[in-house]
């Protein structure tokens, strides 16, 4: 019996690492140069390009990309865009926030 099963995990490890690449699956984000990154370990999630896969120029490129994704149909691409509009206006009250404080430092 438990040679059985050690052949089943056997099989299903070897589909899952075959599978994908049979079936064309798309790339994922990181692979498409932008990913959902947590804004100073705040838990607000906003869409930036990922600095790893140099594909945008800006976040500003990365979120316009993941937009058009997203309007045609990418539900992945909705989901992180209904994420980044609930966030980013909070992540860019933080920001201002900082900035103003460093100049009332200097």
């Amino acid at each position: 019996m438990r040679q059985a099963h050690d052949a089943l995990v056997e099989i299903i490890d070897a589909a899952q690492t075959i599978l994908p690449k049979l079936t064309g699956d798309p790339p994922n984000e990181e692979q498409q140069g932008w990913n959902l990154f947590d804004f100073d370990n705040s838990g607000m999630l906003h869409i930036e390009k990922d600095d790893a896969a140099p594909i945008f120029q800006s976040d500003a490129d990365a979120v316009a990309h993941v937009r058009l994704l997203a309007e045609n149909g990418d539900q992945k691409a909705r989901h992180a865009i209904e994420l980044h509009d609930l966030n980013q206006p909070k992540i860019d009250q933080l920001r201002a926030a900082r900035q103003r404080a460093v100049a009332d430092i200097a």
